[in-house]
């Protein structure tokens, strides 16, 4: 239970002889003392919380009761309608909250997470926004109720969060139809509990930043993980892909993407979809990955030019984007495309590209315990890239990649994007070393000479 007063401390005088006014604040078990703009001597003190005045009293005993009286009563007005949350705060919340301008504290998890959505949607972070949006949900899923205060998000919260996952089948985005087979929903893997649980930190951190809150269960609180499986191709099983052929556009399309994906040193599907003929330089394709934010300076081999002069676009790179939403000019026109391979968005484009690699992959009959994504490209680069001994470092350089140690040094020199290349083309050329080559013309036999006659 929080609890005001106006103390002073008797045997701490300043040089003319008067004490500090305190505000002194309580709240379990602890006590802080704030001082006030108000001095009084020890015997003009009462115990009240008032100075004495009249004929023997302070002079300006009813100017300093009354500004003592706004400040006393502010502190409990602020507490009477702020009860629940104030309950929950330790002695340097409170702290915060009297010395602050703000009337009412919001300390709720869920409103402080959509706060931080529209944030991160006016920094055109829509992945991290999205991500933020759907631990939000989750964890008001397990919660159950309206409000979620800071302070109610201990260690045993999230060890009871984390079960909740693990044992709650997750709910599927897709939409199925009448006549689709029910599907059997799973509990979320462990990998993706994580992701929730580095959200919930996230924004606990940012809580304590703008002083909603001191509790951090993070401090006792391991976040789990598993090892990632590698999601890599054989050298044979991308040639496969590679050499596929069908009368189904689409494949046709997922096959070229994919390969020129892998040409390109793995390119996110996001990065690829919205590139322009302006990304092109001197015959290299310069961007900032959507994800990282991080430079990529990739030169445009002859096999991935082969593929984007197949699909040349008017304004983008490939012809999939050029009536895509943010194309449109009203939201009005929801079907402007002018043929039916290009997309709204790089999201409809990926499911197009990995449900039809799916069909190749099956096809093809490679590995059937796993399913084949354009994210597969990435993996693929770097496995490649090591059975062909190109040091990690190069493959971090491809990738990429930066080490911590490495980070700030970046930041004088330029990215020896030579070594990319050279990697680069390693690869190509040992991916292409099935390919049958015309045999060159052999040279006529030389003449032998005669050999001079023995005698």
């Amino acid at each position: 239970m929080a609890k005001i007063s106006l103390v002073i401390i008797p045997s701490r005088p300043n040089r003319h002889g008067e004490c500090v006014v305190m505000l002194q604040i309580s709240a379990h078990l602890k006590t802080i003392r704030v001082p006030t703009d108000v001095t009084v001597t020890k015997e003009n003190w009462m115990k009240t919380g008032q100075v004495l005045g009249g004929k023997t009293g302070d002079k300006l005993a009813l100017s300093k009761n009354i500004r003592l009286t706004q400040i006393k009563n502010g502190s409990d007005l602020k507490i009477i309608n702020n009860q629940d949350k104030v309950d929950l705060m330790d002695v340097d919340q409170l702290k915060s909250f009297l010395l602050s301008e703000k009337e009412i504290v919001e300390t709720d998890f869920f409103i402080y997470c959509e706060k931080r959505i529209k944030e991160l949607k006016s920094l055109k972070n829509e992945m991290s926004a999205n991500l933020l949006n759907f631990t939000m949900e989750k964890v008001h899923e397990f919660w159950g109720k309206e409000r979620l205060d800071f302070n109610e998000i201990t260690i045993r919260f999230l060890e009871q969060f984390e079960s909740y996952c693990l044992n709650t089948p997750r709910k599927t985005q897709k939409k199925l139809k009448p006549e689709d087979p029910k599907e059997v929903l799973k509990p979320m893997q462990v990998n993706g509990i994580a992701v929730y649980m580095r959200y919930i930190r996230s924004v606990m951190n940012g809580a304590i930043s703008d002083n909603l809150t001191t509790n951090y269960p993070f401090r006792k609180f391991k976040i789990k993980t598993e090892v990632t499986r590698n999601r890599n191709l054989p050298l044979q099983s991308m040639r496969a892909i590679r050499d596929y052929t069908s009368n189904d556009k689409r494949q046709e399309i997922a096959r070229d993407v994919f390969m020129l994906q892998f040409f390109l040193l793995g390119i996110n599907t996001k990065d690829l979809f919205y590139l322009t003929s302006k990304d092109v330089i001197d015959g290299r394709i310069q961007y900032f990955r959507s994800k990282t934010g991080r430079f990529y300076n990739i030169k445009i081999e002859k096999e991935a030019q082969a593929i984007l002069d197949r699909y040349k676009g008017e304004k983008y790179l490939l012809w999939f984007a050029d009536k895509c939403l943010t194309e449109r000019e009203s939201e009005k026109i929801k079907h402007s495309r002018i043929s039916q391979f290009q997309y709204k968005d790089e999201t409809a484009f990926g499911k197009m590209i990995n449900n039809n690699l799916s069909t190749i992959q099956n096809e093809l009959k490679i590995n059937p315990q796993v399913k084949i994504t354009s994210y597969y490209c990435r993996h693929s680069v770097a496995s490649i890239m090591r059975e062909l001994s190109i040091s990690i470092d190069d493959i971090s350089l491809c990738l990429g990649h930066s080490s911590p140690e490495k980070k700030v040094t970046r930041i004088y020199i330029n990215e020896d994007f030579e070594r990319a290349d050279k990697a680069n083309r390693k690869l190509i050329d040992y991916l292409n070393k099935d390919c049958k080559v015309a045999d060159k013309p052999s040279k006529p036999p030389r003449k032998k000479k005669a050999s001079p006659a023995f005698v």
